[in-house]
């Protein structure tokens, strides 16, 4: 690999050129890779970034300084950068994460980014790695505000109360290296404060900040044939809130009808329709009626909060006349149980509470608390374990009843037991008694051909005798 136009780039040569190798090394390339590098040079930059900032800023009090540290040495700037140094074609990893687009993604550049500075800062020290990423940094005004910035705002709160600073723990590794999925908890005096997923420790991190709930984003849905929607219909997000409106009858609600489809609602009567087969396009004066149902909605999973190694999910039910119903995740055949284990514990689902339809806060506000209590449990990020549990249970019950028909069969057996003991015993008699006899047998025909063999002997010497008179007396 050749790397003299990265150095060139970075606008400095190594004197080690083994520590930019181990930098661009990914970890599913095996032991040797650049995670430790990644450790290191996350600090370097820290303090580098904490330098600048301070210079910068002598009117800024602590948190506006972090704020404003956090946007710089930000997943996203650590990207851009990279990008900028086209850091991805320098790269080696092996083949399984190349093809998933690892040279590309995000956390992949950001991460190589944080190990090249930290092989400059063992190559050379703090003072030359800090003068290049004051070179390569864009300044504070060229870098885009952070939407949300969770450990920022929960750091912020923390200090506003007087509390120390929150702490990361890792709790969790899985997946292959290219596909890794992190779990983080955040402590706070102690005490976990929150939990959360990511395919880099960084975004892990920032989903702990935010409370521990798995949080996606929704990209698209994707409509064709289902109730009104005759033509095939595409509804972008872009994020923000996203209205649509329309007069009565407009079909607004369709579309709320539809994601709770998509997302596994059995009973038509919940889609307001008299059999599931309502759903599909019946035709009108103009269009024919159509043959199937499909929608497809399509889930931002950069973050990692579905455990899935896709970083972006889509979802698709299709459902023909005849009653066939098939599910598809990235248009890979699924069951409709693999889609509700992926959306447990985000909210997300036909019951969940991310979808609110007509008249269900009322429900929710004014049902018996037992009727509640799954939203609670939903939010609560408990519901994945009450699943288990009652599968568990009904494991456990189908259990019992197959060990009672064992009983059953074991009891009814047991009365033939003494029968076929006795019929053993016989048989087992017979086959000694049967070896006996053909022993015996065998010895008879033995000692009968030895006595015949003998008298066959006995005869040829008279005879033999009879015929030497013969000759005797025909020679006189």
């Amino acid at each position: 690999m050749n790397t003299a136009h990265l150095e060139e780039a970075l606008q400095y040569h190594f004197h080690n050129p083994a520590l930019l190798r181990l930098a661009l090394t990914h970890p599913s390339c095996g032991a040797e890779n650049n995670q430790r590098l990644e450790f290191l040079g996350d600090a370097v930059l820290q303090l580098a970034m904490s330098d600048i900032v301070f210079a910068a800023h002598p009117e800024q009090e602590e948190g506006g300084m972090t704020f404003l540290r956090a946007r710089m040495v930000r997943e996203e700037t650590l990207c851009a950068v990279a990008r900028h140094l086209q850091l991805g074609r320098y790269l080696r990893m092996d083949h399984g994460c190349e093809i998933t687009g690892g040279r590309e993604r995000p956390a992949v550049l950001a991460d190589a980014m944080e190990a090249v500075l930290a092989a400059v800062y063992l190559d050379a020290g703090f003072d030359t790695a800090a003068a290049l990423v004051r070179a390569l940094w864009p300044r504070e005004q060229e870098v885009p505000l952070p939407v949300t910035d969770n450990k920022t705002a929960l750091q912020e709160l923390l200090q506003g109360q007087g509390l120390p600073s929150p702490e990361y723990q890792t709790l969790a590794e899985e997946g292959p290296a290219h596909l890794r999925i992190f779990t983080v908890a955040v402590y706070t005096q102690g005490q976990e404060a929150g939990r959360g997923s990511g395919n880099s420790k960084k975004r892990a991190e920032q989903a702990a900040a935010r409370g521990g709930g798995n949080q996606m984003k929704l990209k698209k849905l994707e409509i064709y044939g289902f109730k009104s929607f005759a033509q095939r219909t595409e509804v972008v997000f872009n994020g923000g809130i996203t209205g649509i409106v329309g007069p009565n009858g407009s079909g607004k609600s369709n579309i709320g009808d539809a994601v709770k489809w998509v997302l596994g609602e059995q009973n038509p009567r919940e889609l307001r329709g008299g059999s599931m087969q309502d759903v599909i396009f019946n035709g009108t004066e103009k269009r024919k009626k159509l043959a199937y149902a499909e929608v497809t909605l399509v889930f931002d999973n950069e973050d990692g909060a579905l455990k899935t190694k896709f970083t972006e999910v889509a979802v698709t039910r299709r459902l023909y006349r005849n009653g066939d119903s098939e599910y598809y995740l990235n248009k890979t055949a699924c069951r409709l149980k693999d889609i509700k284990e992926l959306f447990y514990d985000t909210g997300v689902g036909k019951d969940g509470y991310s979808n609110i339809g007509q008249g269900r806060i009322d429900d929710i506000l004014s049902n018996k608390s037992e009727d509640r209590r799954e939203v609670f449990e939903e939010a609560a990020g408990i519901s994945t374990f009450r699943v288990r549990k009652e599968e568990a249970e009904r494991k456990l019950t189908r259990t019992l009843e197959n060990l009672d028909r064992v009983n059953d069969i074991l009891e009814e057996l047991g009365g033939r037991i003494e029968p076929l003991h006795e019929q053993a015993q016989s048989a087992l008699k017979y086959q000694e008694l049967s070896g006996k006899l053909k022993t015996l047998e065998m010895n008879i025909f033995l000692l009968k051909n030895d006595k015949l063999a003998q008298r066959m002997k006995e005869l040829s010497e008279t005879i033999e005798a009879l015929r030497d008179a013969l000759l005797q007396h025909e020679a006189r």
